[in-house]
């Protein structure tokens, strides 16, 4: 008969301290005080209320076991050390890739993007059905798409990555829709140049970027910017983290530099979000520079409705901009010759069409990421809505 081995007393200790380091946790998680909000995640956190919330029904439907899981992911303890020291490792490691996101040169992280492309049929259907609705009115429409990093920063890939397996979503944005501008070739010149046109922590390209997407897209009305010697760049924040380093928190991320490209006359504009009835002058919401979500400084961030009109009483034509986040660096430079009535049909859910004929717009411009296209289906509603 085999004799049993008899564990050492070293391997109990350990499995001891082991257990009881990992119940303290638990029982921290519980008596700390909970937060309801992530500034550098920019999401809202599992609180024991929320998990609490739904009663014994919960329980029998499984929506307990799922909240529960968030809930100790949210809320467990030195949570945001973890997180760092797991980046760490992985750029250690040289495995260089941390939550989807991968370590490039020169300091670039580049999220892979999704390949799910379900929603890009009934998104560009809806933007014909628009496009044809607005040329029996006598209006242009341009539909200009941003490209996601993963496509703008391919000089910047991890050594061995050919990034062959990311083209299915662009791939199904312009075989779908014909005129669609591609706002990646007024971009890849100054990429492969080295110019700092992309964020290195953000999904977003920096004001660089958005000048030259500009520059593309007011073409396209007939309309020409000023050479970029013609603005002043303000440094309006060195401390910028992004999306991005939201996902990887490595401590070896370096930050970004956000920059306001001004010109003169810039501050006598009148930017109002229709959502609050907030109103400000100028494009810069500076408030948001005291913050972690700095790129929401551009027009206040994310809002169903915004109107940017110049004051002095001046005849303008009105471009009615249906947008992602891409455009609000880009919007400085359309209100050099546009009044602008802004949505963003992820918020703003009536029908986009009636509003065109309600505020008298000259031109409609949709101005979104590959992303938007292809994953969200807020874009097939520009059409009839859904909310009346």
């Amino acid at each position: 008969m085999r004799e049993t081995k008899k564990a050492r007393p070293s391997d109990v200790a350990t499995a001891v301290v082991f257990a009881a380091v990992l119940f303290l946790l638990c029982i921290l998680t519980f008596i700390l005080p909970q937060r309801d909000f992530s500034e550098n995640e920019n999401r809202s956190l599992t609180t024991l209320g929320s998990l609490t919330a739904g009663g014994a029904k919960a329980v029998f439907d499984g929506s307990f076991e799922s909240a529960a899981g968030d809930f100790f992911r949210d809320q467990f303890p030195l949570r945001e050390g973890m997180l760092k020291l797991r980046s760490l490792s992985d750029v250690l490691t040289l495995r260089m890739e941390t939550a989807g996101v991968m370590y490039g040169k020169d300091g670039y992280q580049i999220p892979r993007p999704d390949q799910s492309c379900a929603a890009a049929k009934g998104n560009l259907d809806a933007i014909d059905e628009l496009r044809a609705s607005l040329e029996k009115d006598g209006k242009a429409l341009v539909f200009a798409v941003a490209p996601r990093p993963a496509d703008a920063l391919y000089p910047y890939y991890p050594a061995g990555y050919d990034g062959s397996d990311l083209e299915r979503g662009r791939k199904a944005v312009f075989d779908g829709c014909s005129y669609a501008v591609d706002l990646l070739g007024a971009l890849s010149p100054s990429i492969d140049a080295g110019e700092y046109v992309w964020y290195r922590t953000d999904h977003h390209w920096t004001t660089e970027g958005a000048y030259l997407a500009a520059c593309a897209i007011l073409s396209e009305f007939g309309k020409e910017l000023p050479g970029m010697e013609y603005f002043k760049v303000e440094t309006a924040s060195g401390e910028f983290y992004g999306t991005t380093y939201s996902k990887t928190m490595s401590p070896l991320t370096e930050s970004d530099v956000i920059e306001y490209y001004r010109y003169g006359g810039d501050n006598a504009f009148l930017t109002e979000i229709v959502d609050t009835g907030e109103t400000f002058d100028g494009f810069y919401d500076r408030s948001y520079l005291e913050k972690k979500d700095k790129y929401s400084s551009f027009f206040g961030g994310n809002n169903a409705r915004v109107r940017v009109t110049k004051k002095g009483g001046e005849e303008r034509q009105t471009l009615l901009v249906i947008k992602d986040s891409y455009a609000h660096a880009v919007m400085p430079f359309l209100a050099m010759y546009y009044d602008l009535d802004v949505v963003d049909p992820r918020y703003y859910t009536s029908s986009v069409y009636r509003l065109s004929l309600e505020d008298g717009c000259s031109a409609v411009l949709i101005l979104c990421g590959v992303d938007t296209v292809t994953e969200n289906q807020s874009l097939a509603r520009v059409r009839f809505g859904t909310g009346g």
